[in-house]
């Protein structure tokens, strides 16, 4: 009897379900920084490895998966930013990982997100962010709208440890930003629309965003 009860818990399907991914990844934006109007061109690409936990129901040959319940994704993330109006340049790198719970109507996610990051110079026509790395915390909240079209809100406070980059964010955190998209995806097209906010040490940033993706 133990050993048969073995077996059928060994036979049991994992309600782990993952999958490696690769995109490429496009922005353009108008930013607004303390003031001083400029526009940003974003290239970069993302990959990593998603994952989503859905319950197992039953046991045996009648054993299905539930629908998910958790949803997550560590990613490995680098961006290139070019000041079409500017000339400035700058580059992003990160590597996070996020998990939260899901629902058919309504996803949340949070997780650390090491990253380094610098743009500009101290004579830019924009801003000046000197190199630092850093860590964040991203707080997202996605609405599913319907099978095609997702609106997102999120929130990420963040610290740098680079001394200079320091000042300039709200309260305890070095870095704070704040953002609302509308995303539609059609086939295995998608894009963007939406409005961002950051508190960081090159002062208060307010960016239109307009982004592209496979």
């Amino acid at each position: 009897m133990w050993m048969l009860t073995g077996l059928a818990l060994a036979a049991q399907p994992s309600p782990w379900v993952s999958e490696w991914y690769g995109r490429p990844r496009g922005n353009v934006r108008a930013v607004s920084v303390n003031g001083v109007s400029a526009a940003q061109a974003i290239l970069g690409a993302e990959g990593g490895l998603r994952y989503t936990h859905a319950p197992i129901l039953g046991r045996g040959k009648r054993a299905r998966r539930g629908p998910p319940d958790l949803l997550g994704r560590s990613r490995l993330q680098g961006d290139v930013l070019y000041g079409l109006t500017t000339n400035s340049v700058g580059y992003d790198i990160r590597l996070g990982s996020f998990m939260g719970p899901t629902s058919k109507y309504v996803t949340y996610q949070v997780g650390p997100d090491l990253w380094g990051n610098a743009y500009g110079s101290e004579q830019a026509l924009d801003y000046w962010l000197p190199f630092s790395l850093g860590v964040s915390v991203p707080n997202t909240v996605i609405f599913h709208v319907d099978r095609s079209v997702d609106a997102t809100l999120g929130v990420t406070p963040g610290w740098a440890f680079d001394k200079d980059r320091q000042g300039g964010g709200v309260g305890p955190f070095h870095e704070l930003s704040g953002y609302a998209t509308i995303s539609v995806r059609t086939g295995n097209f998608s894009f963007v629309v939406g409005y961002q906010r950051f508190y960081n040490a090159a002062g208060v940033t307010d960016g239109l965003i307009l982004s592209a993706g496979l």
